[in-house]
């Protein structure tokens, strides 16, 4: 099996997967989904409170954590302050390599990685 039909069967894995779902909705009795839609109607805005909270929470601890640039740790949760990553033109470097050869041995590639997009 090659990369293209593995995708492919992937694909199909992909789309059982979601009429699988679709079924168990719809084996759901229209009275006991009655009751669970009023469930959802009830909860659904006090999810939403403590969402918005969590939210506004979290960008709070994040501004505070920026501005003292120090990791924060409580008991459960952590905020992991990291220092903006240096980034260099590649292109230029790669260009400036070619006529100064001994910056070449600074030049360091990591491992190829792969990721799997909906097209």
């Amino acid at each position: 099996m090659n990369a293209t039909q593995a995708l492919e069967k992937l694909t199909e894995l992909y789309a059982k997967r979601d009429l699988l779902s679709l079924d168990k909705k719809a084996a759901i009795p229209a009275e006991v989904q009655n009751v669970l839609d009023e469930i959802e109607a009830e909860y659904a805005p006090k999810q939403e409170a403590i969402s918005t909270e969590i939210s506004e929470l979290e960008t709070r601890v994040k501004s505070l954590v920026l501005e003292s640039s120090e990791t924060a740790k409580g008991g459960s949760l952590q905020a992991v302050f990291a220092k903006g990553r240096i980034t260099w033109d590649t292109k230029s470097l790669d260009g400036y390599a070619k006529a100064n050869p001994a910056i070449a041995e600074y030049r360091k590639q990591g491992e190829p990685s792969v990721s799997i997009r909906k097209v």
